[in-house]
């Protein structure tokens, strides 16, 4: 199985920080062994798993600190930074550091905060769950980091079924966004 010439380009970068987004679907499970094979690459890296749960102030999400809406419902953040953990505690184990974290909010404008606070480099995850419209933006979370992220953004779509693949086709397939902020036109 080779890889496409995108997925050679993702390979050759040893990032440091790299978070991976899941929705804790199949989907996004799917695209986890990719954000831990880029977190293999670079012994000292660091791999940031986050969650963000729907925030209680659904029409001030992008105002209100995501710490005092945390402080909510504690045990619900709790709850979801166990299922983090038994998720993907195992794999993570004697690849760099790695830290779970809960975020409550809109995805992604939590998500972009997160990368700015954190200096991320790289974020990674399933290409089904960035097609998902966060609400109540109601904009796809694709179109949302494409705007706002400041670091590259890589979705996984997964593997095709075995019997549709033909030789020479990667078992995944990787998207990167390069343009991550539109150019304004020079009047």
């Amino acid at each position: 199985m080779g890889l496409s010439s995108g997925d050679k380009e993702v390979a050759k970068v040893a990032w440091e920080k790299i978070l991976f987004y899941t929705d804790l679907s199949p989907g996004a499970d799917l695209a986890f062994p990719f954000a831990l094979g880029l977190a293999s690459r670079n012994p000292t890296s660091h791999l940031f798993v986050v969650h963000v749960l729907p925030s209680p102030y659904r029409f001030y999400a992008e105002i209100v600190d995501s710490a005092m809406a945390a402080g909510l419902n504690p045990d619900v953040a709790r709850l979801a930074e166990e299922e983090l953990r038994s998720r993907y505690g195992q794999a993570v184990e004697g690849v760099g550091t790695s830290s779970f974290h809960v975020l409550v909010g809109v995805e992604g404008v939590e998500l972009v905060r997160f990368v700015k606070r954190r200096d991320v480099e790289v974020l990674v995850l399933a290409a089904s769950v960035a097609e998902a419209k966060m609400t109540p933006i109601g904009m796809s979370l694709r179109a949302f980091l494409a705007k706002r992220s400041p670091c590259p953004v890589v979705m996984v779509q997964p593997p095709r079924e075995v019997s549709r693949r033909t030789r020479g086709q990667s078992s995944e397939k990787v998207v990167e966004m390069r343009d991550f902020k539109r150019r304004r036109k020079k009047a």
